[in-house]
């Protein structure tokens, strides 16, 4: 089952969105967000959620129809956005802020997002799924760590364990979750 999004603009502009592309499916959401919100978007990785950014020069035309294409829910700071944006074509989250903390806040409020959801199962450089790491992968944690929970990026090879690092994010998370 699925439920649709009525995410409001700055403008306070009521938009349904409807199409299959924006619906909130069992994967759970899937964001796109402009260059501007980079930031963001690592720790939406870190937090479980399937988030691209996008590249550097990416016009808006191109963030909208790539958006579409990919069922992603478009997150920007670009209010111009709305002059692009066919009527109820895909989700656009128009955010009054690029800072992390204040963005983060925001999209909670409007999302409802669980900043705690999946965390650590995504490549923060890659967004792809991670994998649990092989015998000879954990030989790589370095000595002194916990190599027991290690994951590897099956894309870039990134590997990833449980150290002070996971502490500080994980109460970073838990600061965003509570805005």
């Amino acid at each position: 089952m699925t439920k649709s999004l009525q995410l409001i603009m700055p403008d306070r502009e009521h938009i349904n969105a409807l199409t299959p592309q924006a619906t909130i499916g069992p994967e759970g959401l899937r964001f796109l967000c402009d260059r501007m919100l980079a930031g963001l978007g690592k720790w939406l990785r870190a937090a479980g959620y399937d988030t691209v950014v996008a590249d550097h020069g990416a016009g808006d035309t191109h963030l909208l129809e790539r958006a579409t294409r990919e069922g992603r829910i478009l997150i920007t700071c670009d209010r111009h956005i709305e002059k692009e944006r066919p009527p109820l074509r895909q989700a656009v989250v128009v955010l009054a802020s690029n800072r992390i903390d204040e963005a983060a806040a925001e999209l909670t409020r409007r999302l409802g997002l669980d900043w705690e959801h999946r965390a650590f199962t995504r490549c923060l450089c890659d967004n792809t799924v991670l994998r649990s790491a092989t015998p000879e992968e954990v030989q790589r944690v370095p000595e002194g760590c916990d190599g027991t929970a290690a994951m590897v990026c099956p894309l870039c090879h990134r590997l990833y364990w449980r150290g002070s690092h996971t502490s500080r994010m994980e109460k970073r998370l838990a600061g965003l979750a509570r805005g």
